[in-house]
């Protein structure tokens, strides 16, 4: 029977011999290992450079490049207005910015303390946007020049790391270069019947469900909700991976609950 199992399971004890090993991935995992400030970024890093070194095939579905560059936006926007606050910036901004920018800075600095990462939101962005020009005038920069500077290079930071882990992509529907990969044919109605026993939103239940139609070994990801919803299917050899402190803390106990 498949189990959740802790980052050092993974690395140390797996049961399963290393040629038969694989890894899907989920969004969450690989920003963290590109995101240094991440609370699990060491454990992001010691699994996907762990099973690079272990020669590992590592998987992930479509969605994660268009989730990981939306991360990867409001992270360099979040730290770039940051900067500007800096008395080093070489950006001359209005003193209307500086206050709107500052009062975000505010609830940004609370986040981590929430367990949250500190990065704005889409709403919180926008209120930004607002105060800045779009073109910029008197010296000041505008929004569209700000945003041509720091995310030009948006798309080429994911192909470096996709390339540097080897990313193989999965779609939501089998091909036929993936169909040895499979056991059985993707089917949405078994990703929406994962949604109803657990509640995992509909992100989750796809990811989850991919994996479930696999032979792929093993599934990292740092959410709870994918790994209660793994612990509730209780019919497969396949293992789940997240951190040991989420595997401490929430899943070890709970994990005999669903041995029934």
């Amino acid at each position: 029977m498949g189990k959740v199992i802790s980052t050092t399971h993974f690395l140390n004890e797996s049961p399963i011999r290393k040629e038969d090993r694989s890894l899907l991935i989920d969004t969450n995992v690989l920003f963290a290992y590109v995101y240094e400030p991440h609370v699990f970024n060491e454990a992001a890093t010691l699994i996907l450079e762990g099973a690079v070194k272990s020669g590992l095939s590592i998987y992930c579905g479509m969605s994660v490049r268009t989730e990981f560059l939306e991360l990867q936006r409001k992270t360099i926007l979040t730290e770039q207005l940051l900067s500007m606050l800096s008395s080093k910036t070489k950006w001359k901004i209005s003193h209307a910015l500086r206050a709107e920018i500052q009062k975000h800075k505010i609830w940004l600095d609370q986040q981590p303390a929430k367990n949250e990462l500190p990065i704005l939101t889409d709403g919180r962005l926008k209120q930004i946007k607002k105060t800045f020009t779009p073109s910029g005038h008197s010296g000041q920069i505008g929004w569209m020049k700000f945003c041509n500077e720091y995310l030009s290079d948006l798309y080429s930071s994911w192909k470096t790391h996709s390339e540097k882990l080897g990313l193989n992509y999965l779609g939501a529907r089998e091909s036929e270069q993936e169909k040895d990969l499979f056991n059985k044919p993707l089917k949405w109605s078994e990703a929406y019947e994962l949604i109803s026993k657990t509640g995992l939103s509909s992100n989750d239940a796809l990811i989850l469900n991919l994996f479930l139609s696999s032979k792929i070994s093993h599934l990292a990801t740092f959410d709870f909700d994918m790994a209660y919803g793994f612990l509730a299917e209780k019919n497969n050899s396949q293992f789940v991976v997240v951190p040991d402190s989420i595997y401490n803390r929430d899943v070890k106990t709970l994990q005999h609950s669903f041995d029934f």
